[in-house]
């Protein structure tokens, strides 16, 4: 047997002995409740972006997870005061929310600012959270 034939086959076995011995992902343990999957991704605004004084800050949220939500809170906070300066909230069940919506730059002061997204996924149980930073110019 040639050396090359020798080396063809002796990858095919490790392929075949290392394709046996991967686990399953799929595999159900009887007892054990899968843990849900929910991802938020902020859109707009955009992390670092600089709002100019009464500029719009277009708020765009898309939530989403493998089993039904119970609902959901975007607020803005004035990192600078500690002062929320806008929010929204919406009890609703649901797997999937897309939020739009926006908010004038009426700051006083120069403010470093957050969007926060809070996803109720289970009743008083899990709460899932992404936030972005931006900053706002005064008026």
């Amino acid at each position: 047997m040639s050396i090359n034939k020798k080396i063809l086959w002796l990858s095919a076995i490790a392929t075949i002995t290392i394709a046996s011995c991967q686990k399953n992902d799929d595999t159900v343990v009887e007892g054990v409740t899968p843990v849900p999957v929910t991802t938020i991704i902020i859109e707009e605004p955009v992390a670092g972006y600089t709002y100019m004084a009464g500029d719009t800050v277009h708020v765009h949220v898309q939530i989403n997870s493998d089993i039904e939500m119970h609902g959901y809170e975007v607020l803005i906070i004035n990192d600078s005061t500690s002062d929320t300066v806008w929010s929204v909230q919406e009890h609703d069940h649901a797997a999937s929310y897309h939020i739009e919506t926006e908010w004038i730059n009426n700051v006083s002061d120069h403010s470093d600012m957050r969007v926060r997204v809070n996803a109720e996924v289970e009743h008083e149980m899990e709460v899932v959270s992404e936030e972005v930073h931006f900053h706002c110019h005064p008026m």
